[in-house]
């Protein structure tokens, strides 16, 4: 385990960068940070990982910026952090700003926060309170927010996002997944999206009208189908593997990470995810 404490009286900021494992911020009545760095997997990859970590402290107009960079100096790769168990725990004054990134590692902060800037892939993403903004965007992940005094934007691909009081602006937009609220102080924002495959980007098409959910409001013009079972198993037949069932079965040679990218990251994984598999020598199970 690596162990650093740092004072840190001011505004605080914390720059996080751990692609792979768990994040945990819990804000105390401190003038002091703490972080622990700990991993769990081969002795010379942990050892390697925790030497190679960069976390520094530096300062900045009107108080402190604390960066933790698991990548490290030398750029440890993702595939080097699957192998490996990642836990960053922090602990730091209430109030700190939280600036993330990361791709499957989830982010868990206890407390009181000042702003909240966090993306990730297929991480989840879970906090208390924040006493300023929150910009939120997860592809897979799921996104909860407790209570934002600020503004609000979030924004996620299949997760589902929940949050519970926003009193400044609300704007929250999901493909596919659920979003709820449960109070809004401010300006709610309602848009249908569509999907720009030039641009891989879901732009907004329309603002909705005053409706508190469509899902409540059957169309009164379309009756129900019933087809027959045999019409029903032709179609199945022909549809071929559906996504989920491909994902399956990549990530029984590959993990579910990798096979979820190949399979629903577009352009960007038919270039990088074959390169690596050529570069490890790894191919796909038939």
């Amino acid at each position: 385990m690596r162990r650093e404490t740092f004072e840190t009286p001011g505004e605080l900021t914390l720059d996080v960068h751990v692609p792979a494992g768990r994040i945990e911020i819990e804000t105390v009545d401190a003038t002091t940070t703490e972080v622990e760095l700990d991993a769990r997997g081969s002795s010379d990859q942990v050892a390697e990982l925790l030497e190679d970590a960069r976390i520094e402290l530096r300062e900045v107009p009107g108080g402190h910026e604390l960066s933790v960079d698991v990548e490290g100096r030398r750029g440890i790769g993702f595939g080097f952090l699957r192998k490996l168990d990642v836990r960053l725990a922090i602990r730091t004054p209430h109030g700190a700003n939280v600036r993330s990134e990361s791709a499957t590692a989830d982010l868990r902060g206890r407390g009181r926060f000042g702003s909240l800037e966090a993306k990730a892939a297929s991480g989840d993403i879970d906090f208390d309170e924040v006493a300023g903004d929150a910009r939120v965007e997860a592809a897979s992940g799921d996104v909860r927010v407790s209570s934002v005094e600020g503004d609000a934007d979030v924004s996620t691909a299949s997760g589902d996002a929940k949050l519970g009081r926003v009193e400044g602006k609300l704007s929250a937009r999901a493909a596919s997944g659920d979003v709820s609220v449960d109070e809004a102080g401010g300006v709610v924002e309602q848009e249908t999206l569509h999907f720009d495959p030039t641009n891989e980007d879901s732009p907004p098409l329309r603002s909705k009208e005053e409706a508190q959910d469509y899902r409540y409001f059957p169309e009164p013009d379309l009756v129900p189908v019933h087809p027959p079972a045999d019409v029903v198993e032709r179609l199945r037949g022909e549809i071929g593997e559906l996504p989920v069932a491909r994902i399956g079965r990549i990530a029984r040679t590959l993990s579910f990470y990798d096979a979820d990218v190949l399979v629903t990251g577009g352009l960007a994984s038919v270039i990088l995810v074959p390169a690596f598999w050529i570069w490890t020598g790894r191919t796909l199970r038939r």
